[in-house]
């Protein structure tokens, strides 16, 4: 595959590392925030053989330039019946409301701590925990946008939130998926500590295999994130391929596994 990296950024620099050890094409291209563009527009010798790693607002100028598999987008985890049981945050225990609205729906919520992030895979709210003083703080920057400014990418008064209780997670990690099987990992946190490392706990593969056929076909490739509790290990949520963080995942296999997987 052709494969067009995001300029200046840390995990492309590794991916390109990788790229040019197996000899495959490969190019760093300067990527615009929000609207998605890559300026200028790179050379593509065959749009149906192409894979973008970077911004997931790309995934316009993927679409637009008829790339395949380009950005591969996801239905939200959150709605996938067969992963209800599984998930950290199932929909009969959470609240979706939009930027604009969200202060007014929590008003006489008694918690004190919300877990809030963005309904969709756009990352215009990344997961965190707030008081409701922070979230109306979040949100209220929203309110003074022009409707020429709402981008789906950036938090504007249309954004659609999830909010849910807050849960102790004692680890956390990211699984890359590709073609309904597991191609590498990494933990990510261990307790409120970020430690990135090539290690995963016996039980997490297992787990991941079983969600994956509970439901097989979510996507082509993703990255699924699992965490441990106290009530055992759970489904976090999943993201894009293509804009998640690699951490410390073999790259190799990644990229390897989307080769065999993609390369037409």
């Amino acid at each position: 595959m052709q494969w067009i990296l995001q300029r200046g950024h840390t995990d492309s620099e590794r991916l390109g590392a990788v790229l040019e050890a197996l000899g495959l094409q490969h190019s760093f291209e300067r990527m615009a925030p929000f609207i998605g563009d890559i300026d200028p527009v790179p050379q593509i010798d065959n749009p149906a053989n192409t894979i973008i790693f970077g911004l997931h607002s790309t995934r316009n100028f993927a679409r637009k330039h008829g790339l395949y598999p380009g950005i591969i987008e996801l239905r939200p985890h959150i709605q996938e019946v067969a992963w209800q049981d599984f998930l950290l945050n199932p929909l009969k225990t959470t609240i979706f409301a939009t930027a604009a609205e969200i202060v007014s729906r929590l008003a006489d919520d008694p918690r004190d701590l919300f877990f809030v992030r963005a309904f969709d895979d756009t990352k215009a709210l990344a997961g965190q925990v707030l008081t409701k003083e922070q979230i109306e703080a979040t949100v209220a920057v929203t309110s003074i946008l022009t409707k020429e400014e709402f981008f789906a990418e950036s938090l504007n008064p249309t954004t659609e939130l999830m909010v849910s209780s807050p849960v102790d997670i004692v680890a956390e990690w990211r699984l890359w998926i590709v073609d309904d099987k597991v191609a590498t990992y990494s933990r990510y946190k261990q307790g409120d500590a970020v430690r990135w490392t090539y290690a995963i706990d016996d039980d997490v593969i297992p787990l991941a295999d079983s969600l994956i056929a509970k439901n097989p076909g979510y996507a082509p490739a993703y990255v699924m994130d699992i965490c441990r509790t106290d009530e055992g290990l759970k489904l976090l949520e999943t993201n894009s391929i293509n804009s998640a963080g690699l951490y410390k995942g073999n790259l190799t296999d990644l990229v390897q596994t989307l080769e065999e997987k993609f390369t037409s």
